[in-house]
Parts: structure tokens; sequence; C-alpha cells
């Protein structure tokens, strides 16, 4: 089962966003950049790939300067199709900001697009070194966390990824939606398929527009026999995501559930 031919748009912002101190009377002044790179997101989550290409024009000159615009820049050119162009635009992210684990996630995962596994996998080994040289500075640091449990699911360290997921999801009170997502996606390859449905569902209640998150509790609701869902699901994936690389298979599982 080939779950990881996609880049997921759950962009940790945290390291692009300026800290700027301000009286307490004072409304905190607007970033356009991180303003455009959050709406980008926002709009990718979905795969509303044109937004997000809009949200960005203003802000397009400083993908060589900005990490977070070169890296929304290039999860656009994927959900264009233009792989190619997406992983030299990734790479240029990544330098941009080395030290940045987040980066180096989303940067095997471009090179999986075009199975350059070898290179793939040592960005997710990158994107573990440093995740865990944060932990070791700061043990309650959740994005590192969080990181780090991506980095583990894409080298297959499926037990280890969901403990830390769940810990992400523990400490933030089941609020934080990018932890329960990917818990789901991470028991679906482990085959907790219950599991899976329940974090995906949490995760769907909190942001209805997570295209994958259909997808992939499609994928748990087929295992479970639970066709109504797997039928809503895949339907509800391919209205937002119909040129998503799973569009294809999303399709022949609907058609085969309707039969």
């Amino acid at each position: 089962m080939n779950l990881r031919s996609r880049i997921c748009a759950l962009v940790v912002l945290a390291a692009f966003l300026p800290v700027v101190a301000v009286a307490e009377e004072e409304e905190p002044p607007v970033d356009p950049v991180a303003k455009a790179v959050t709406t980008a997101n926002e709009k990718l989550l979905g795969w509303q790939t044109k937004d997000a290409r809009e949200a960005l024009e203003a802000v397009k000159d400083r993908a060589d300067s900005h990490a977070g615009v070169a890296a929304a820049m290039a999860q656009v050119l994927v959900q264009e199709k233009k792989y190619a162009d997406a992983v030299k635009q990734m790479e240029a992210a990544a330098k941009l900001a080395p030290a940045d684990a987040a980066l180096q996630v989303a940067l095997g995962d471009s090179y999986l697009l075009l199975k350059r596994t070898d290179e793939a996998n040592a960005a997710f080994r990158r994107a573990a070194t440093l995740a865990a040289e944060a932990l070791k500075e700061n043990d309650k640091d959740l994005r590192a966390l969080f990181i780090q449990a991506q980095a583990q699911q894409r080298l297959r360290e499926f037990d280890k990824a969901a403990a830390g997921f769940a810990k992400v999801v523990e400490a933030s009170a089941g609020s934080d939606v990018e932890a329960l997502y990917e818990l789901g996606v991470t028991n679906v390859l482990r085959g907790k398929w219950q599991e899976a449905v329940d974090a995906l569902t949490k995760a769907l209640e909190k942001n209805k527009g997570i295209a994958y998150a259909y997808y992939y509790r499609g994928l748990a609701a087929e295992k479970l026999g639970r066709k109504d869902l797997l039928i809503n699901d895949m339907g509800r994936f391919l209205a937002l995501a119909p040129n998503a690389p799973e569009a294809s298979r999303a399709q022949a599982i609907l058609n085969a559930a309707k039969r």
C-alpha cells in the first residue's frame, strides 16, 4: 500500500514567524509574508491549489530568501503535479533553513514523489536527528516531538511515531489537529483501523477541509466493513482533491463499494 506519495500541507509555521514585542493595548502588526504563507497552507490542506498560488502571488519574490514562502510554493507545485520543480523548490527552502527539521520532512516527502527513496530517507533521518537534538534541550518541545514522530513515521517506525503523536495530542488536550491527523495516518499504516477512524474523525471535527483525512479514514473504514463511511469519505476526498496522486485509487475503491 503506497501511502507516502503525498506532501501533507500541515506545515508548522513557528519557525517562520517573527517574535514582536508590543504593548498590551496595541494590536500586533500583521506580517504580510507570514499571513500569505499561513493562508496558502490552509488552502493547500483542502487542495485549493489555485487559491494557494494566489495567496502567495504578492510575496513570491521572497521565495529566494524566505523558507516559508519557498516551502509553500513547493507544495503548490506538488499539487500542480510539477514534481521535479517542486523538489528543486523544496531543496531551496531546506537550504534557507538547514536546521529546520520540518523542512527536512517536507523535503523527504517531495523526493518520494520522484521515487528518490535513498534521498528521502536521508532527509527523514536528518529531521529525526534535528528533532532529537531539540528535545534534548527541552523535552517539552511539542513541535520537536511532532516532527520527530513525522520522521519516524516516514522511516516506518510506526509504533514510535504513534506514541509521539499521541503525546502531542494529550499535551494539547486533544486540540492539535495536525497531531490528530498524523496519528490517524500512522494508525492506518500499522493496521489499527478503529484507532485510525477515531483520530481522523476528531481531526475532521476540527477542520473539515483536510482532504487526505477523508482518504485515510476511508481506507480504515473499508477494513472495518463500514461501507457507508467508506463511500462518504472517498467521495469527499475526490471532491476536494480530484487531481491528487491517490485520486485514481480512491475512485476505484469508491466504484467497487457502490456495486
